[in-house]
C-alpha cells in the first residue's frame, strides 16, 4: 500500500495544473506499473495505470489492463466499469449497460457508484426515446 501511496502523490504532483502534461504520460503509467508489479495483489495500482494510459490516449493499452483486471480472479469492479464506459462512449449502449450491471453485481458498495450512475443515465435515455 505504500507503494501505491507514493504513486498516487507521484501522479498528483504530476497533475498540477488539472491534466497530465503529454511528457509525463509514459512515467506517470511507469509509477503505478511499477507499484503492481511489486504487489500484485494490489489491483488498484494496475487499474490506475490502466486509467492514466487512457487519459494519455492509449485506449488499447488501457482495455488490454482493464479486460485482464475484469476477467481475473476475482473480477475488478472499477475495470468492468471503465470498459462500460468506453462501450457506451462508442455508442455500444447494450454492451455497456451489461458491464455496468456486472459490476454493480459484483461489488455492491462504493465501488460500483460509477457503474450506478452511468446505469441509470442509460435508462434515462431509453425512456426519453
Amino acid at each position: 500500500r505504500e507503494d501505491f501511496a507514493k504513486a498516487l502523490a507521484k501522479y498528483q504532483d504530476m497533475r498540477k495544473g488539472g491534466r497530465l502534461d503529454p511528457g509525463d504520460c509514459s512515467s506517470a503509467a511507469k509509477v503505478f506499473r511499477n507499484a503492481a508489479d511489486e504487489n500484485p495483489n494490489l489491483r488498484e495500482a494496475r487499474y490506475n495505470e490502466g486509467a492514466v494510459l487512457l487519459e494519455c490516449g492509449k485506449e488499447s493499452e488501457a482495455v488490454r489492463i482493464f479486460e485482464q483486471l475484469a476477467n481475473g480472479s476475482p473480477p475488478f469492479a472499477p475495470a468492468i466499469t471503465s470498459l462500460g464506459y468506453l462501450a457506451w462512449k462508442k455508442g455500444d449502449t447494450a454492451s455497456a449497460e451489461r458491464q455496468f450491471n456486472r459490476a454493480i453485481e459484483l461489488d455492491k458498495q462504493i465501488n460500483s457508484v460509477p457503474a450506478r450512475n452511468n446505469l441509470a443515465q442509460i435508462l434515462r435515455e431509453k425512456v426519453q426515446r
